[in-house]
């Protein structure tokens, strides 16, 4: 995860610019360790961006760990990465309900639909 290996001072940064300050309410979040709250104030920073296109990967919606791929390594497991439910099973998923619910509310409110 980014945020465990990012140094104080990239932290530091992250957290005193303006869209982080938002979404934290004015809280610092440069020493907390990675946890929802850090992973909800970035991903409500990004749906806050000025961008015209906001791509997610459904990994960091979660604030999984999981790689989806390693860079420059080919092998048997690269690439591969699944789901830990059947896609057509998401609606009954609490997990799934709850990011869909925050990620819907956040496209809302930042025009993003």
């Amino acid at each position: 995860m980014w945020w465990e290996g990012a140094s104080e001072d990239e932290r530091q940064q992250v957290a005193a610019l303006p869209s982080i300050q938002r979404a934290a309410g004015g809280g610092n979040i440069s020493a907390a360790s990675y946890n929802p709250a850090v992973r909800d104030t970035l991903l409500e920073a990004l749906f806050a961006s000025g961008s015209d296109l906001l791509l997610l990967p459904i990994v960091d919606a979660f604030g999984w760990r999981d790689r989806i791929n390693d860079p420059a390594v080919v092998s048997d497991t690269n690439w591969t990465f699944r789901l830990p439910w059947p896609s057509d099973r998401l609606p009954e998923i609490p997990e799934a309900q709850e990011r869909q619910a925050k990620l819907h509310a956040w496209a809302d409110r930042y025009n993003r639909r």
